[in-house]
């Protein structure tokens, strides 16, 4: 694993591997964890099991609003680590070029009040508001057309993918292995709010591209990470145990 990624397990530290050593079965969602696994000689014991969402939940019960795709949405923790301020500087240059654009910020933490100065820094109080940490996510993605990913926001990704919008998120970690670049998402490079605000003006003004990568977000969700495939996966391994 990368030694800089802060989502990275320490699976070399001794005791870890000690654990894992003495497991009958390990799984992780992550291919490049996985690939770590088998150097440490755990292969034969590891398993690939793609995170879920329920789907049928997540989906947007009637059409994408007006089709302007100008509403931005980001749910994540407000913390250095999932880098939540490079999508606020990003999105005042999307202003500048999409006045009418909106961004909603759903989430908590240590970088609430300083997200908050950003945003008043940036004169972009009419455009930008905060809801704070919310246990329920839906209706803020359903009146959305873009969802912006963090650093390791796997699980509100196929929950956004589910809800019919379609995802931008940083080439990084996890984001990288479920997204492929133009066809299901969009990644641009860790930190660079230029690059994140041309791939959303260029979403906003390209209604097909954006429907495109929609829809194709969808069937993505749907085949690899419903809740209803993935339980069978995680089932058969509980019964190779029994």
């Amino acid at each position: 694993m990368n030694p800089n990624d802060p989502f990275a397990m320490p699976i070399r530290v001794p005791t870890t591997v000690n654990v894992l050593r003495h497991a009958d079965i390990i799984t992780t969602y992550s291919k490049e964890t996985l690939n770590l696994l088998q150097k440490l000689g755990l292969g034969k014991k590891s398993r690939l099991v793609p995170n879920f969402v329920d789907t049928s939940f997540f989906k947007r019960a009637v059409s994408n609003g007006n089709g302007s795709g100008n509403r931005i949405v980001m749910v994540s923790r407000l913390s250095r680590p999932k880098d939540p301020l490079t999508p606020i500087r990003a999105f005042a240059k999307v202003k500048k070029v999409v006045p009418e654009a909106t961004f909603k910020i759903v989430g908590y933490g240590p970088l609430y009040e300083y997200a908050n100065r950003i945003v008043q820094d940036l004169n972009l109080e009419e455009s930008v508001t905060f809801y704070g940490p919310k246990s329920d996510v839906r209706k803020f993605l359903w009146d959305s057309d873009i969802f912006i990913g963090t650093r390791g926001s796997y699980l509100t990704t196929l929950e956004a993918w589910a809800a019919g919008l379609v995802v931008v998120a940083p080439e990084f970690g996890i984001m990288k292995e479920i997204i492929s670049n133009g066809e299901n998402g969009v990644l641009t490079p860790p930190g660079d709010a230029n690059q994140l605000a041309s791939a959303l003006i260029s979403l906003i003004k390209n209604k097909n591209f954006r429907t495109m990568i929609a829809e194709n977000g969808i069937i993505q969700v749907s085949e690899k990470h419903d809740i209803r495939k993935v339980a069978s996966s995680i089932a058969n391994i509980y019964k190779s145990l029994l």
